[in-house]
Order: structure tokens, then C-alpha cells, then sequence
């Protein structure tokens, strides 16, 4: 598990240094970046809305798609056990 998550790290530094000399690109030919506060109202709609957009959504999508990625790896065994296994919570959940 340890080098599982020191490689996580060294990819999100990674993706956030990407993202960082992009950004600077894009400033420099004019094109600024959007400000996330400016999305936030004090409203309790933009707040549920935003919530869900930044908390919900992805958790939901990311479990779609592993859960769909290992539920067809699975499938030659058998619907039943690729079903079964694929529901289980085991190493890669934690």
C-alpha cells in the first residue's frame, strides 16, 4: 500500500505542475484562467449544487467505471461470481 500511495503522490505533483505550465501558457497568449470563487454564491442552491459537483459526481463516476472495468475483467469467470466480486470491498477500496 505504501508505494501505491507514494506513486499517487508523485502523479498528482506531476498532473499539478502539468496543469501549472499549462496555465501559464494559456495566460500568456490571453487566455485567463476562470476564478472557482466566482461559481459560489451564498444562495443554499450553489452550495448543494457545488457539493455535489465536486464531492457526489466524481466518487459516483469513479465507482462506475472500476466497479464496470473489474466487473468485465470478471465476466469470463461467470456473471454470478463477477458480480459477487466485483461488489466486494477489498484492497483497492481502501
Amino acid at each position: 500500500a505504501v508505494p501505491a500511495l507514494l506513486a499517487a503522490v508523485g502523479l498528482m505533483v506531476l498532473a499539478n505542475l502539468v496543469a501549472s505550465i499549462l496555465a501559464t501558457y494559456l495566460e500568456a497568449y490571453g487566455i485567463p484562467m476562470p476564478d472557482s470563487s466566482s461559481s459560489m454564491t451564498s444562495s443554499p442552491l450553489s452550495l448543494v449544487l457545488n457539493l455535489i459537483s465536486t464531492a457526489v459526481l466524481p466518487a459516483l463516476l469513479e465507482e462506475m467505471v472500476f466497479r464496470g472495468y473489474v466487473l468485465q475483467a470478471l465476466r469470463p469467470q461467470g456473471d454470478g461470481i463477477a458480480v459477487v466480486l466485483s461488489s466486494l470491498p477489498l484492497f483497492w477500496d481502501w
